[in-house]
């Protein structure tokens, strides 16, 4: 699981630590959270949210695979609301290069309700200003129904 390698000095004011850890499974499962901003008016409610993942957080190349799901989300700002019970799924998966600062998405997928999409490709930030972005998404299978499973209740 986790491992640690101390290298000390023998000055003792000065000594250094690399920490390695890579996980091979984490999960929590039938979570319910509700976050409430009402100055800032967003309300996001996730009731049995299960999400689990891997990764390897051992150097500056960091690679992780995750699954969401939730249940029914809900989600409105500024008194709209946008996602009400939504059924949401995402398999998100990505390679970090922490001192480059270039990030890798790899075979993403989500679907909310009918609707799925999926994305692929990298951002990096080349130096303080810029942010690159390369993306691609795609939705395979849309239909007007699949479109229509995420139009607000007020709407319809």
């Amino acid at each position: 699981m986790a491992s640690s390698d101390t290298t000390a000095t023998t000055d003792d004011t000065q000594s250094s630590t690399e920490l390695a850890l890579k996980i091979d499974h984490w999960a929590f499962t039938n979570i319910n959270l509700i976050y409430d901003d009402e100055p800032g008016q967003l309300y996001v409610e996730m009731k049995d949210l299960d999400h689990q993942g891997s990764g390897d957080f051992s150097n500056t190349m960091v690679d992780f695979e995750t699954t969401t799901t939730i249940e029914a989300l809900t989600v409105s700002s500024g008194g709209v609301r946008y996602l009400r019970k939504a059924n949401l799924e995402l398999d998100f998966n990505a390679g970090l290069d922490l001192a480059k600062k270039v990030y890798q998405l790899r075979d993403n997928r989500l679907r909310i309700n009918a609707l799925e999409l999926a994305a692929d490709g990298s951002v990096s930030q080349p130096n303080e200003e810029d942010i690159a972005m390369d993306l691609t998404f795609e939705a395979s299978k849309t239909s007007f129904g699949s479109i229509l499973s995420l139009v607000p209740a007020a709407y319809t």
